[in-house]
């Protein structure tokens, strides 16, 4: 049998092993990460990343510079989407700048000729041919007043 001092000294060993251990990865990381070169995460795959990562503590120095590595993978493609996008909305906004300009051009070629409307306050005012008069009698005046308005191709006024 065991001497119940022994046993209680080995009980006690137990008990302290586990810090012990904790103590000595914590230790082991800090040594590995100060020799270690940041520079090689860039070059890792995502898969090698992510088993070093698992490789660490999650309080450690390591397991830390992975996660930032990963938000800059991310970040960086999420730029590049940025960028396509920008060039994309410049193109488009060039793009619909032109064929609005052809639109417009090509409107004003083909806009029927617009109604001219004149209004003469003598009531001698010479007429011609396909101009219409219209006298209106306003209220506060005695005096008539004559409004011209050119016929339309179709025969309407306006």
């Amino acid at each position: 049998m065991i001497d119940p001092a022994l046993k209680e000294l080995i009980q006690k060993a137990e008990a302290e092993i586990p810090a012990l251990i904790e103590k000595a990865e914590k230790k082991r990381c800090h040594q590995e990460f100060a020799d270690f070169d940041c520079r090689t995460l860039h070059k890792m795959s995502p898969e090698k990343l992510a088993s070093w990562q698992a490789k660490h503590p999650m309080d450690s120095p390591q397991y830390i510079i992975a996660l930032q590595e990963w938000n800059r993978r991310t970040m960086v493609r999420q730029v590049r989407w940025m960028k396509f996008s920008a060039i994309l909305a410049a193109i488009t906004a060039v793009v619909t700048v032109f064929i609005g300009d052809i639109l417009r051009e090509n409107r004003e070629r083909h806009k029927p000729p617009q109604p001219i409307e004149v209004i003469c306050k003598t009531p001698d005012a010479p007429t011609a041919p396909n101009l219409k008069e219209i006298t209106t009698q306003k209220k506060t005046d005695s005096q008539p007043t004559k409004k011209i308005i050119r016929r339309q191709p179709d025969g309407e006024t306006k």
